[in-house]
This record gives C-alpha cells, sequence and structure tokens, in this order.
C-alpha cells in the first residue's frame, strides 16, 4: 500500500508544472525543499536540528521564513542553530568570495528585487509580481505590496502555528511554505515546486476521520487544484501575451490566468483557514 501511495505520487509530482520547469532549468528548489523537509522532520531533540533551515536559506534565501517557523512553535534552540548555520555559510562566503560578497549584501543588491529578472514578468507569481502587472510598474505597485506582505505574512505564520499546534506539521510546514512564495518579491513558477506538498497533505486530510472535506467532494477538489499545476500543451499562466512588459496590459481574464498560482495561494491560505477552524475539538 505504501510503495503503490508513493510510486503514485511521484507520477503526479513529476507532472507539475513546477517541478517539470526546476528540472528543464537544472534549478536546485527540489534539493533545496528536501534538505528543508528533512532536517524538520528531525526530532527536536537533536541537538543539530534547523541547520538544513539555515543552510538553504543561505543558498536561497526565501527558506528562512523557516526560522520564523521554528520560533512560532518553539522550537527556540532549533531556530538559534539555524541562524547560526545561515551567518556561518555567510562568513564562508565572504572568505571565499569577498568581492562580490561585499557587493551582493552591502552593494544594494541584496535589496533590488529586480536583479535577477523583470518583477512584472508572467513567470513571477508572486503577490508583488501580480500586483506589479496589475498596477504596470514596480514603483506604482510598492505601497500596495507592502501592505499585502504583512498581511498576508502574518495571516499565513498565525496558520502555520495553528496547524503545528493541532499536530499537523506537515500543513504548517506547506503552508509556510506557501506563504514565503507569496510575499516574497520573486516567486518564479519553478519556486512553487512546495506545491508538491499538496498531494500528501491532501491524501492525509481527506483519509482523517474527522476531516470536514472528506468523501467523494473533498477528493475531487484536491485532484482539480492539482490539475490547475499540471505541466501540458497549454500552460494557463502563459496563455496571456508575455515578455516585453507586455504583461502591463493584461485584463479581464488574462489577469486571473496569467496570475493563477497567486490566486490559488490565496485560495489555499482560506482553505487551510477553514479546514483547522471546522475540525477544531
Amino acid at each position: 500500500m505504501r510503495a503503490g501511495l508513493t510510486l503514485g505520487t511521484a507520477g503526479v509530482v513529476l507532472g507539475l508544472e513546477p517541478v517539470a520547469q526546476t528540472l528543464g532549468f537544472g534549478q536546485i528548489n527540489l534539493l533545496l525543499m528536501l534538505l528543508v523537509l528533512v532536517d524538520l522532520a528531525q526530532p527536536d531533540r537533536r541537538r543539530w536540528k534547523g541547520a538544513g533551515v539555515g543552510l538553504a536559506a543561505a543558498v536561497k534565501l526565501t527558506p528562512a521564513i523557516f526560522i520564523g517557523y521554528l520560533l512560532l512553535t518553539r522550537r527556540f534552540r532549533a531556530a538559534a542553530v539555524a541562524c547560526g548555520t545561515f551567518a556561518a555559510a555567510v562568513a564562508l562566503g565572504f572568505l571565499a568570495l569577498p568581492a562580490p560578497s561585499r557587493r551582493f549584501w552591502f552593494g544594494g543588491l541584496f535589496l533590488n528585487s529586480e536583479r535577477v529578472g523583470g518583477v512584472g514578468y508572467a513567470g513571477n507569481q508572486s503577490v508583488n509580481g501580480a500586483l506589479v502587472r496589475l498596477f504596470a510598474g514596480v514603483n506604482q505597485a510598492r505601497p500596495a505590496w507592502f501592505v499585502a506582505a504583512v498581511l498576508i505574512g502574518g495571516a499565513g505564520l498565525f496558520l502555520t502555528a495553528w496547524a503545528s499546534r493541532r499536530g499537523e506539521e506537515l500543513l504548517g510546514i506547506a503552508t509556510c511554505a506557501l506563504t514565503a512564495l507569496l510575499v516574497s518579491p520573486i516567486s518564479w513558477s519553478h519556486h512553487w515546486v512546495w506545491i508538491v506538498l499538496l498531494v500528501p497533505c491532501g491524501v492525509r486530510l481527506l483519509r482523517s476521520p474527522g476531516s470536514a472535506p472528506g468523501g467523494v467532494g473533498g477528493w475531487i477538489g484536491v485532484a482539480g487544484l492539482l490539475a490547475l499545476f499540471l505541466a501540458g500543451p497549454v500552460r494557463l499562466i502563459w496563455a496571456p501575451p508575455h515578455t516585453g512588459n507586455m504583461e502591463y496590459g493584461w485584463h479581464g481574464a488574462q489577469l486571473v490566468t496569467g496570475n493563477l498560482y497567486v490566486l490559488l495561494g490565496l485560495l489555499l491560505l482560506v482553505l487551510t483557514g477553514v479546514y483547522l477552524r471546522l475540525t477544531e475539538r
């Protein structure tokens, strides 16, 4: 049963558009996700728990949100280990490449999200990217993004801590990752590999005896959400015209399909809150 479930999950996961993009680009997102998951799965008594989170954050800053997860779930030693590992990795970077490290951290690159590409490009499936496309400019969208990042980030971390207190650790981790994807200045579509956790989370929750969305309807709902992330001949986020700031001219249905990951991410946060509330004892 377990082997069949694992193979079935792998088959679905390999068909998800973020996973296909990551493998196609030769990106390390899946490896970083594995590093974080293995680290967080360790017993809290393990002395070096948190080191994987710190190392992942040093490689790519977005996983640093899991330090907040460790703090909110009162795993203070693991959070300290994560911070120490992150600081040590950054220090090692300064020793190995002092000039590029100074340029990144103190030369303005660290806070410049446009250093890795156009923020308004269709592949940026973050709330910031969606707002930049809506307002047709980075500067025009910045005030709205600051407000949205605070509200969504706060709500997402609240749900993360709530899920953890309920013993739903995988759901808490998935919610934390989803929050990071939404509030990050740039979340390319291949960064959304964390959506693979929707598969085991969905199976776990729907098989739970007290699960509110159980039954055939629940399974259909999870399958429908996954289908929207599947790679295929028509990839919805790439359907509207894009590149060369063509995204600034989106309207109507184009704004929906072109920002689909963002909208689905927000929907998943809402559904998480509903689930936690309805199943609260």
